[in-house]
């Protein structure tokens, strides 16, 4: 038996759509799963954590979704202590999670992978801990510039508009253009496997188990999914004009040869800001002023 999670408001409602198709094409047989939908943000945790409670033989958890979606549902997993086998059908707007894991990004093919001829790979969740409390992520954390955007991009009802346009990665242009100008560069320290980093005049520090963020950008080049290590890739002491440029050339990966941007690898890593910096994790976004960030020790299967 297996549960499905849908959030119905993903991807300004094809997720609903992508939900339809799976029933008219017999691709799923009703005694064999149990449907939760999804009413608010926060809620897709409460429901694993519900399945939990309720003790079924559920062998795996379908997500059609978001990376939003997602997000909430493998925090759901850890509060739950559930352990189970995962599939993410995308239907949201950035999908950066099914990029990373080489997932069909047309929900239709996915659907018919899933339960023609699907694949397992083993996964290796992020673990982070703000306010003495620990969240997991599955594609990236990032501090600074690339939160603020994200941020602009949650609370924009033009969202809904370049989703039904099919243009959903330009939102995060949007994004961009209405906070180059405001935002304001930090000086953050980081201790990195143990060795203390100043960095001044920070645009943005993003941790990544894969190479993409913000809906198909590929800021973490040479990002592998493994058990050990994050990528991380910083960007400080750069002109708003040229942190632009930058990120026109990161959807061609050609933003690491500037030199204002630094890539390394490291296994925990521990941020610190003297001011409240705003992060993002899988787009979820809030403040904090630290922040220790290491891989979930356990695995998880996901299948494709």
């Amino acid at each position: 038996m297996y549960a499905l999670i849908l959030n119905p408001k993903a991807g300004n409602g094809k997720s609903k759509s992508v939900y339809q198709k799976m029933i008219k094409q017999n691709h799923i047989n009703e005694h064999l799963y149990k449907m939760y939908v999804t009413k608010y943000q926060g809620h897709a945790t409460e429901i694993v954590q519900q399945i939990k409670e309720e003790n079924e033989q559920v062998e795996k958890i379908i997500v059609i979704g978001g990376d939003g979606t997602l997000y909430e549902v493998i925090n759901g997993i850890k509060k739950s202590n559930l352990v189970i086998q995962l599939a993410f059908i995308p239907a949201g707007s950035g999908n950066d999670f099914a990029r990373g894991c080489q997932i069909h990004l047309n929900p239709y093919k996915q659907i018919k992978q899933l339960f023609t001829n699907p694949k397992t790979i083993q996964y290796w969740f992020g673990q982070y801990e703000v306010n003495e409390d620990q969240y997991l992520f599955a594609s990236s954390i990032g501090f600074g510039f690339d939160a603020e955007v994200a941020k602009v991009v949650n609370e924009s009802r033009l969202k809904k508009w370049f989703n039904a346009l099919h243009l959903a990665p330009l939102i995060y242009v949007y994004g961009l253009l209405m906070t180059i100008f405001k935002y304001k560069p930090k000086t953050l320290s980081l201790n990195v496997d143990g060795e203390c980093i100043k960095i001044d005049h920070t645009w943005l520090i993003t941790v990544s188990n894969h190479p993409y963020f913000g809906g198909g950008m590929k800021i973490a080049l040479d990002a592998e999914v493994n058990p050990n290590n994050f990528t991380i890739t910083t960007v400080n002491n750069i002109s708003r004009w040229k942190l632009l440029f930058l990120f026109i050339t990161v959807f061609f990966g050609k933003h690491t040869k500037l030199k204002e941007v630094h890539t390394f690898e490291a296994k925990e890593i521990k941020l610190s800001s003297e001011v409240p910096i705003m992060y993002q994790a899988d787009g979820y976004t809030n403040e904090t002023q630290q922040c220790v960030i290491n891989k979930e020790q356990e695995s998880i299967t996901i299948i494709k």
